[in-house]
């Protein structure tokens, strides 16, 4: 018997692609299976990671205590600002009722013709107080002068 050999490495080379094959698909079957648990092992460890209800029941309470501490931090700030309007605003009306009793321009204009007539009365009567004055002393300078002729003779 004659083996042809030929023919016999020819299905051996079959059979071994074959044989290659389906350890690549097995190959591949397990890899995407291993990539899956380990998606599906990290998917648990997530989860457990997750708050649970009692740290979600914890975070909101630490978060309302937070939020009414700054609540009423803010409430404070809000009426010492209130505060500080109301006495700027109190303020502001006394100033404008100042404003209302002071002179405005045609008063001071007013004023000062007043006073520039003042001046010029005062001016005549210095003058006059001038004359009366003079007067005066000539006066005196006649009675002075008659009494020492009185006395001379």
């Amino acid at each position: 018997m004659k083996f042809n050999y030929q023919a016999l490495m020819f299905w051996f080379s079959v059979f071994q692609f074959i044989c290659t094959v389906v350890v690549a698909l097995y190959v591949r079957r397990v890899a995407k299976q291993k990539a899956a648990e380990t998606r599906f092992q990290k998917i648990e460890a997530n989860i457990e990671q997750l708050a649970t209800t009692e740290d979600l029941d914890s975070l909101q309470k630490t978060t309302t205590e937070n939020l009414s501490a700054v609540s009423e931090e803010v409430a404070g700030r809000c009426q010492a600002h209130q505060l500080r309007t109301s006495k700027i605003e109190a303020e502001a009306s006394a100033l404008r009722i100042e404003l209302a009793h002071l002179p405005n321009q045609r008063q001071f204009e007013a004023l000062n013709a007043s006073i520039s007539k003042l001046n010029g009365e005062l001016q005549k009567t210095a003058g006059r107080l001038e004359g009366i004055n003079r007067a005066v002393d000539l006066m005196n300078e006649h009675l002075i002068n008659q009494s020492k002729e009185g006395k001379s003779t």
